[in-house]
Protein backbone atom coordinates (compact mmCIF):
# COMPACT_ATOMS: atom_id res chain seq x y z
CA UNK A 1 0.00 0.00 0.00
CA UNK A 2 1.06 3.71 -0.79
CA UNK A 3 4.52 1.63 -1.79
CA UNK A 4 5.13 0.65 1.62
CA UNK A 5 5.11 -3.34 3.15
CA UNK A 6 3.24 -3.34 6.50
CA UNK A 7 5.16 -5.36 9.49
CA UNK A 8 3.53 -8.51 11.46
CA UNK A 9 2.85 -6.05 14.09
CA UNK A 10 0.60 -3.64 11.57
CA UNK A 11 -0.96 -6.46 10.39
CA UNK A 12 -1.63 -8.01 14.07
CA UNK A 13 -2.73 -4.45 15.80
CA UNK A 14 -4.85 -3.68 12.48
CA UNK A 15 -6.34 -7.41 13.20
CA UNK A 16 -6.87 -7.22 16.53
CA UNK A 17 -7.46 -3.27 17.39
CA UNK A 18 -9.14 -2.42 14.02
CA UNK A 19 -6.36 0.14 13.71
CA UNK A 20 -2.49 0.09 13.49
CA UNK A 21 -0.34 2.92 14.91
CA UNK A 22 1.05 5.63 12.92
CA UNK A 23 3.63 4.34 9.82
CA UNK A 24 6.34 6.07 8.54
CA UNK A 25 7.95 6.00 4.93
CA UNK A 26 4.67 5.47 2.74
CA UNK A 27 5.32 7.48 -0.60
CA UNK A 28 2.01 9.36 -2.28
CA UNK A 29 1.29 8.97 -6.16
CA UNK A 30 3.46 12.33 -6.21
CA UNK A 31 6.31 10.37 -4.45
CA UNK A 32 6.09 12.39 -1.68
CA UNK A 33 6.63 10.88 1.84
CA UNK A 34 3.64 10.81 4.36
CA UNK A 35 2.90 9.10 7.30
CA UNK A 36 -0.50 7.26 8.44
CA UNK A 37 -2.52 5.26 9.99
CA UNK A 38 -4.52 2.09 8.57
CA UNK A 39 -7.83 1.13 10.08
CA UNK A 40 -10.35 -1.46 9.15
CA UNK A 41 -13.98 0.78 8.82
CA UNK A 42 -16.68 -1.96 6.71
CA UNK A 43 -14.70 -4.92 6.16
CA UNK A 44 -12.47 -2.54 3.87
CA UNK A 45 -8.69 -1.06 4.96
CA UNK A 46 -8.19 2.61 4.42
CA UNK A 47 -6.04 5.18 5.87
CA UNK A 48 -7.54 6.57 9.32
CA UNK A 49 -5.42 9.40 9.18
CA UNK A 50 -2.16 10.96 6.98
CA UNK A 51 0.54 13.33 7.87
CA UNK A 52 2.36 15.44 5.94
CA UNK A 53 4.47 17.29 7.75
CA UNK A 54 2.37 19.25 10.33
CA UNK A 55 -1.06 19.09 8.64
CA UNK A 56 -3.14 16.27 9.69
CA UNK A 57 -5.85 15.31 6.50
CA UNK A 58 -8.25 12.99 7.82
CA UNK A 59 -9.09 10.09 5.58
CA UNK A 60 -11.63 10.77 2.53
Amino acid sequence: MASKKLTEKNIKDLLEKGITSVIKGFKSKSKKPFEAKFKIEDKKIGFALAIRGSVTCPSS
